[in-house]
Order: C-alpha cells, then structure tokens, then sequence
C-alpha cells in the first residue's frame, strides 16, 4: 500500500523514527501482520514508555485472532529481556491462559504477584484458573482480594458470587449480591447473578422476576455475545422448572432465543466437501465410517457421561467413528475413561463459536449431537451455524433447542 512504502522510506531515512515505526506497526497490526509489528516495536521498547502500551496491546490482538501461540513467543522474549517487569510476566501468563495450559499459567501469575501483589488481572486470572480446576475455595480468596482492591469492578462482583454458589454457600451469595445490587441496582449481569442464586435455593417466583428484568439490558451490559447467549440459555433451562408455565410459551421463548442470538447469514454455506460411502476407498473426502461427533461440557462425573459411557462402550466401530468437542474446564478419571473410547479427542472451551465450527467442518463429521441443550457450558451457537449435515439433540436438556438448524432430536415418548 502507499502508506507502507511511504513508511518504510521513512525508516530507511531514519531508522530510529518512532513515529513510523508506531505507524507501520499498527498497520501491521491491523493486517494480522503481528510478527512484523513485534519486530518493528521491539528494537525502541526502552526509548519510549508508549511503546509497552503498543506491545502489550499488539499482544491481545493475537490472542483475540487465535493466535495465542505467538502471542507467548511475544511474550517470553519480553519477559527474557526484562525479568523484573512483572507485566511482561503477566502477559505470558495470559498467552498461557488462553491456550489451556493451566500448569505454566499458574507460573507466571504467581511470578507476577511475587513481584507485583496488588495486580488485579493476575490476582483474577490465578482465580480463574482455580476454579476452572475445581479449587474454589482457593479461587474465592483470590476473587475476594481482587475486590477489596476493587470494589467498583463488577466482573470481580460477579466472580465472587460465582465462588459462593459453586460452594453451595447460597446464602453467602444473596446477601452479598442483594449488597452490591443496593449500589448497582440497574446492573443486569449481577441481577443474573441473583437469579441463578435463588433458583439453586428454590425461589423460583424471584428468580424468575430477575431474569426477566436482567434479560431486558443484559445484551448492552455483558462481556460478550456468548456470555449473553449462555445466559439466555440458562433463563430456559430454568423455565423447565416453574409449574405454572405454559407450555406453548415455554416452547416460544426457546424460539426466541435463536432470533436474538443467530444471525442467519453467518450461518456456514450448506455445502459439504465429503461425503459418507462405504463402498469406496477411504481418503480426504470420503470416508467408510460414519463419523459422529459429539459436544458436551458434561465429559466428567455427570448424569450425561453415565449414560454415554455404555454406548460408546458397545458401539460397532466398524461402522462409526466418535469424535468428542469437550467443553469441559475440569476433567476427571470419567473424562479419561470417555476419552479413551473414542476416536478424536478435541477440547473447544478454550476456541471461539467459529472456530470450533470450522474444525467440526475440517473433521468431515457426518452426525453432530448436542449432549447438553441449554445446559451449562453448551454451544448451540455451534450447532446454529450447521457446521454438519445432519444434527442431533440428545440426552442432556429436556426440551426443545428451537434452533431451525437442528435437525433431530432424541427422546422417549412422553
């Protein structure tokens, strides 16, 4: 382009020129160009204090691209250079997160509080992880130093809370909500947070006032599209309880879900690149067994995973080939055992909606069965891009998906 040229004959004038360097840089950036941007900004780190900020920002951008991998390649050098700057720590920390591998994030975290105590992403991220683990007492200490250093931030509030319910520390978790919503009162995600409170408690007419109510402005307010989508969800696993409630609005408000959240036109193009026939040569294209994927945050010690472990136990693996999309945050001897019964293995709690759907395309799956309707860590935002010829609802939700793209569901006469 004729800002690069123009920039790069700046350079070669002046190769110490910040300005150009800053400039080509963020093009760079803006062209996913990161390890030419890094490059760039590197040699004149010192020299500057907004170059950090340039670095640390060119960063997340490829941990938000997917490229994580490179993100802590960044990261690490930084880090080797300046051992003592706990931001660099932090931010392979981050990388590190953001690719699943809890063990050397925790590493670093740790390093950058042992140098920085008082860091909040640290302190929340090290959380985070904990609890992803199933260490929640370890997590509420970190989510509760988090917001004694920031008691504004509502995404500490809200982790917190978290902590308590996954504790079964219910009443802890009312009273502190009813705290902060006295200072918060029109904060849709912390009256989500109370909904989802009372309903483990049972109070299901309160409950149900507050997800409607949190549900009005929850989409402006949440942190994303699939915290806002999850959470939807999570108002229709709970409608299934209240006794009172019509059945044809019960089925209407699944429907609805679809029409805020699915965007028809990124759906995936409805032409598939492989085909099933037995009766020819396996190769890229085609395949002799009928792969069947499926997708759960449920591969532990669950309900689901006792079901699904006989089946996969017994299955004719001449004629099919099992592909798992694990959800999962924590996985136990159950997910080992599933795992060893199937033929792929994937985790995608850590991919986006559009990744996983393009790794289910790229697997040539045949069938895709949801295992968890809306149930806690699904992704039916998955299933609504059909990244799959056929797709199936099974076994983990006890009602309609709504979703026009799921072609089967599964169940018994009742």
């Amino acid at each position: 382009s004729h800002a690069e040229h123009y920039y790069q004959s700046c350079l070669r004038l002046n190769p110490l020129s910040l300005p150009a360097r800053k400039m080509l840089a963020l093009l760079y950036r803006q062209q996913r160009g990161y390890e030419s941007a890094f490059d760039l900004l590197l040699p004149v780190l010192d020299s500057n204090s907004t170059i950090a900020h340039d670095i640390t920002s060119l960063i997340w951008d490829a941990i938000r691209a997917g490229q994580a991998n490179l993100a802590e390649q960044f990261a690490r050098k930084l880090h080797a250079q300046h051992p003592d700057n706990y931001l660099w720590a932090l931010l392979v920390g981050d990388s590190l997160l953001s690719q699943v591998k809890y063990d050397e994030a925790v590493q670093f975290y740790e390093k950058t509080l042992s140098m920085n105590d008082r860091c909040l992403e640290a302190l929340n991220n090290l959380a985070i992880i904990h609890q992803a683990r199933g260490f929640h007492k370890n997590a509420e200490y970190l989510f509760h130093r988090a917001h004694m250093l920031d008691p504004e931030n509502i995404d500490y509030m809200i982790n917190l809370s978290g902590c308590y319910i996954h504790r079964k520390k219910l009443s802890d978790a009312e009273t502190f909500l009813r705290k902060m919503l006295k200072k918060f009162p029109d904060n849709s995600p912390l009256q989500g947070c109370l909904a989802r409170t009372l309903q483990a408690m049972g109070i299901h007419d309160e409950a149900l006032y507050l997800y409607r109510k949190s549900l009005q402005d929850f989409g402006k307010q949440s942190r994303s599209a699939l915290e806002y989508s999850q959470f939807h969800g999570s108002f229709l696993a709970f409608l299934n309880y209240p006794s009172k409630l019509d059945k044809d609005l019960l089925y209407q408000e699944h429907r609805n879900w679809e029409k805020i959240h699915v965007d028809r036109g990124s759906m995936l193009p409805q032409r598939y690149a492989w085909k099933f026939d037995p009766m020819m040569a396996e190769r890229p294209g085609n395949h002799q067994r009928l792969r069947v994927g499926l997708v759960s945050g449920d591969f532990r010690q669950h309900s689901v995973a006792y079901f699904l472990s006989a089946l996969l136990e017994n299955y004719d693996r001449t004629l099919l080939q099992i592909y798992a999309y694990s959800t999962c945050k924590v996985e136990d001897d159950m997910t080992r055992q599933l795992r060893s019964l199937m033929d792929r293995w994937n985790r995608i709690d850590s991919l986006t909606i559009m990744q996983t759907a393009q790794l289910i395309r790229q697997d040539e799956v045949d069938i895709l069965v949801d295992l968890s309707g809306f149930t806690e860590d699904n992704r039916l935002e998955v299933f609504a891009l059909k990244p799959a010829p056929v797709q199936v609802t099974w076994l983990g939700y006890p009602n309609t998906t709504g979703l026009s793209a799921m072609d089967y569901r599964i169940t018994d006469e009742w």
